[in-house]
């Protein structure tokens, strides 16, 4: 059974809170707003491996990561654009294209040297500046893809 599909199984039984799941060296984390059969509120999606590689070849890995997240996460309902990355850190940010924008919500995705993605939706305050995390609503299809394509690249 991959991540992805372990994580959609504690999610059907209407979980929240943090849920977690382990499977082939990767661990994702979910703070589960509310689940149901079909679909899950979450605040925030985080991969990882379990054992990270720490500096060996972070720069390279990095950029393998953050190219192979906008290349294949295209069926997210915005595209993804890099807006830094630093490969001396190792670290990295995606946003949604900025003309794609609606209502100041859009999602940003840090990537940690190709040991970590953290995923959420973000909604900017216009008067004061700033941002707070709004929560996102997955179907359980896109949700389990999207858990197995982010370890598989982080597995690569």
């Amino acid at each position: 059974m991959s991540l992805g599909e372990q994580l959609i199984d504690a999610l059907r039984s209407g979980a929240s809170g943090e849920v977690s799941s382990e499977a082939d060296g990767m661990r994702v984390k979910a703070e589960v707003v509310g689940s149901g059969p079909y679909g899950s509120d979450l605040r925030a999606l985080e991969v990882e491996r379990t054992a990270p590689l720490g500096d060996t070849r972070k720069a390279g890995r990095l950029s393998e990561a953050v190219e192979a997240i906008g290349d294949r996460l295209t069926y997210l309902p915005e595209k993804l654009e890099v807006l830094e990355s630093d490969g001396g850190s190792g670290r990295a940010v995606l946003r949604t294209r900025r003309k794609q924008v609606q209502g100041r919500e859009y999602y940003e995705v840090q990537v940690d040297g190709g040991d970590r993605v953290d995923v959420r939706r973000y909604r900017g305050r216009s008067e004061s500046g700033g941002r707070d995390a709004v929560v996102e609503n997955f179907g359980h299809g896109v949700l389990r893809r999207l858990v197995d394509d982010l370890g598989e690249i982080l597995s690569d």
